[in-house]
C-alpha cells in the first residue's frame, strides 16, 4: 500500500511538472508570437508609409505629365498659327512677284508697240 501511495505521489508530482513544463512552454510560445505579432505590424506600417509615398510620387508625376501635354498642345497651336502666317506671307509674296512679272510685260509691249 506504501509503494502504491509512494508511485502516486510520484505520478502526481510527475504530472504537475509536465502541467508546469507545457505552462512554461505556452507561455514562451505567447511571448515568441507576440514578437512575431509585434515584427509584422512594424512591417505593415512601413509598408503603409512606402505606399502612400508611391501614390503621392505617382500624382506628382501625373500632374508633371499633364503639364507636359497641356504645354505641347500649346506648342502645336503656336506651330500651327505661325504655318499659317507663312502661308499668308508666301501667298501675298507670289501674288506681288505676279502683279511685278504682270506690270514688267504692260510695260515690254508698250515698248515694243511705239
Amino acid at each position: 500500500m506504501k509503494k502504491l501511495c509512494i508511485c502516486l505521489c510520484l505520478l502526481f508530482s510527475f504530472a504537475a511538472m509536465n502541467a508546469q513544463k507545457e505552462t512554461s512552454v505556452k507561455k514562451t510560445d505567447t511571448n515568441q508570437l507576440n514578437q512575431k505579432l509585434t515584427q509584422l505590424q512594424s512591417n505593415i506600417k512601413k509598408l503603409e508609409l512606402t505606399l502612400k509615398d508611391a501614390k503621392t510620387l505617382i500624382e506628382k508625376i501625373q500632374s508633371q505629365k499633364d503639364a507636359i501635354s497641356e504645354l505641347n498642345q500649346q506648342d502645336m497651336l503656336m506651330l500651327q498659327q505661325l504655318m499659317e502666317k507663312k502661308s499668308q506671307l508666301e501667298s501675298m509674296i507670289s501674288n506681288v512677284l505676279k502683279a511685278s512679272s504682270e506690270t514688267q510685260n504692260n510695260i515690254a509691249s508698250n515698248l515694243k508697240a511705239s
